[in-house]
């Protein structure tokens, strides 16, 4: 519909400059020009609207992207062309239908003195068309009038001058140029502004071709050369078939998004590939010549992929996810203590929280850093993260990352089970019963309860769009308790990486998404009592327990360093990391089991065997146990400075 009303109103004006003229419009538009000419800017004002809402990926994108900044420049030319038909189909209009309301009276005039001659000029001849059947009362096909010079109106006429020939002559014409079939001040504009629509034309066909075949504009590392994207696409198609069968079936691909477009790289970037250059020195593969080397990352990093998600990426950096690095090498004993070994850490922690990319001098990254796909991995680049997390590469699909399958990879386990207990929840029951029927692969933005799916995952609370609620990649946000810290707390005081907003603020957006399926008594009670479970909580459990630990500390008899190597400081730790998140996520999401069996029923027993423990060593004056030889602590414990910069 797009296309089809662009060439109707091209090809209206096209009809006006090669087949009327535009000075020939001296009466006004003609109707029909007009009704197109107004369809056209309705259908083409309306059906860009929606191509470009669908097209774009977020608003940003209109400075970030190339097609967002040729869009601009198609815009502007588009509302420049509207405000001349505008100012054509109104004020100049309306004068020249004045002007030749004025020249029907003078022939009406003229009625009254048929018996005047008329004489016309062509080319300083002139001429007596007074006899002319052609000419009645001294106007010709009533667009030219007697006493004008014609010459340059007979050269877009039909006929040629020979129909001149068969009148009487009159001779030269010395005053023929003040004679001269001038056009008015309106007429002139008119012809003015046709000449400015059809330049800003060609300007909105050089947009579309830019479209198809210029370079970037922005964010570029190096020109886009099609013919070397191209050669990537083929030769991984034959080197990682499974790569290349990824990516053909994913959006980007539909978009035209090549592996150039997210590899490549500068010459003098930190995560350049340098490793990758020796491909094209082998020669075996005719899409591997020399001709086709460019500068490429191996590593795509959320900076890449700001290009065309420029919003996408600056909620990620400012969310948990991107930050969790610094979350735990906050607070976390395993690193700060070293009670872990590199290769468990690498394995176990970093495989979620992400790890400090390192290369070598050729170029190469550490295998102990890579590969990673980490929330939080910290890249060369300086960027923080890995979209891949969510969205597997190089398939980056949407429908994925909002499966709960997909956050259980790392929300699962005797310290954070969020996964699990969503399974036992109703919202869990009801997906593993008729899931598998629903959309998961709607537009982003229009993904939608009640259509698309019946019951939420992850992802539709904590980052989807709901109702008035807007799609986040920030999960920092619709939080109102820190429910992984020891003392359930508001999310502006975690110390770690306090929340920018205000926990009411968030609370309200959570549960806007609740109501979406959920009334809003409904979802209050749950608040209510989900708030009760955390008070019993903090108060029963934590803080006593805390405060007996506390008196170990001040007595001496349990070391501030023991951590992991002391049974009982397991028990406490156990009591609020384990146990103690267990009931209160399982509150939260309403997993009856996880919040009384495996969460509150545990706690108390960690509870009594803590305090008995800890009573007795107060009694008798003695300290806990700490064994002298843990195994693997053997861990890196200074913090990575790309993260802590040293205050100057």
């Amino acid at each position: 519909m797009h296309i089809l009303a662009a060439v109707i109103w091209f090809g209206a004006i096209f009809y006006i400059h090669l087949f009327i003229g535009p000075r020939s419009l001296s009466k006004g538009v003609p109707r029909g020009e007009r009704i197109l000419g107004i369809s056209g800017v309705v259908t083409l004002a309306v059906t860009g609207g929606v191509l470009a809402c669908l097209r774009l990926p977020s608003w940003a994108s209109l400075f970030h992207t190339t097609f967002g900044i040729v869009l601009i420049i198609k815009v502007c030319l588009f509302l420049a062309m509207v405000a001349i038909a505008v100012l054509v189909n109104t004020y100049i209009h309306r004068h020249l239908k004045l002007d030749a309301a004025a020249a029907q009276m003078r022939a009406k005039q003229q009625q009254a003195h048929a018996d005047w001659p008329a004489y016309v000029v062509y080319q300083g001849q002139g001429y007596d068309v007074s006899q002319s059947k052609l000419w009645t009362k001294g106007e010709h096909m009533r667009r030219h009038q007697a006493g004008r010079d014609l010459t340059a109106a007979l050269e877009a006429a039909p006929h040629g001058p020979e129909v001149l020939e068969r009148l009487p002559k009159l001779g030269p014409v010395e005053t023929a140029k003040e004679a001269s079939e001038d056009l008015g001040p309106t007429a002139r504009m008119l012809v003015v502004l046709a000449y400015v629509v059809l330049g800003l034309m060609l300007g909105v066909l050089l947009c579309l071709a830019w479209w198809n075949w210029g370079p970037p504009l922005a964010n570029a590392a190096q020109p886009f050369r099609p013919e070397i994207a191209r050669a990537c696409v083929e030769c991984h198609k034959k080197a990682t078939p499974g790569i290349y069968a990824d990516w053909m079936r994913s959006r980007h691909a539909a978009a035209k998004v090549s592996c150039l477009h997210c590899h490549q790289a500068g010459s003098d970037d930190p995560d350049l590939d340098r490793s990758h250059a020796k491909v094209f020195q082998k020669g075996d593969n005719p899409w591997s010549k020399s001709e086709y080397m460019t500068p490429i990352s191996g590593v795509v990093s959320p900076k890449d992929c700001s290009r065309c998600h420029p919003d996408e990426a600056k909620q990620y950096s400012v969310s948990k996810h991107a930050n969790t690095l610094q979350i735990i090498w906050t607070i976390d004993p395993w690193l700060n203590f070293g009670l872990n070994s590199g290769l468990e850490r690498v394995n176990g922690c970093f495989h979620c929280h992400g790890t400090v990319l390192k290369q070598d001098k050729n170029g190469r990254l550490d295998p102990m850093t890579w590969p990673n796909v980490g929330v939080g991995r910290l890249n060369l680049d300086g960027s923080k993260g890995s979209c891949a997390a969510c969205h597997t590469r190089h398939r980056f699909s949407v429908a994925e990352a909002r499966k709960p399958d997909t956050c259980g990879q790392c929300h699962l386990g005797p310290d954070h089970p969020q996964i699990e207990i969503w399974n036992e929840s109703k919202h869990g029951a009801i997906y593993h019963s008729e899931g598998a029927k629903w959309n998961f692969a709607a537009a982003p933005g229009t993904w939608t309860p009640g259509v698309d799916y019946r019951t939420p995952t992850c992802a539709a609370c904590h980052m989807s769009g709901s109702g008035k609620v807007l799609t986040t990649h920030d999960v920092t946000e619709r939080l109102s308790w820190e429910l992984q810290a020891p003392l359930t707390i508001r999310p502006q005081d975690f110390k770690p990486w306090p929340a920018k907003s205000s926990w009411q603020e968030e609370r309200a957006k959570m549960q806007a998404v609740c109501q979406q399926c959920h009334s809003e008594e409904w979802v209050k009670s749950h608040y209510a009592q989900m708030d009760g479970v955390i008070q019993d909580y903090n108060e029963v459990y934590l803080k006593p327990t805390k405060a007996k630990l506390d008196e170990l500390y001040a007595k001496g008899l349990m070391p501030k360093d023991a951590f992991f190597k002391s049974p009982l400081w397991n028990e406490f730790y156990e009591l609020w990391h384990h146990e103690g998140r267990r009931a209160r996520m399982g509150a939260a999401m309403m997993a009856p089991d996880y919040s009384w069996w495996h969460g509150f029923y545990e706690c108390k027993k960690r509870f009594v065997k803590f305090h008995e423990e800890a009573d007795r060593l107060i009694k008798d004056n003695k300290k806990a146990y700490v064994a002298p030889n843990f195994p693997g602590a053997t861990g890196n414990t200074t913090k990575p400075p790309q993260i802590f910069i040293p205050k100057k």
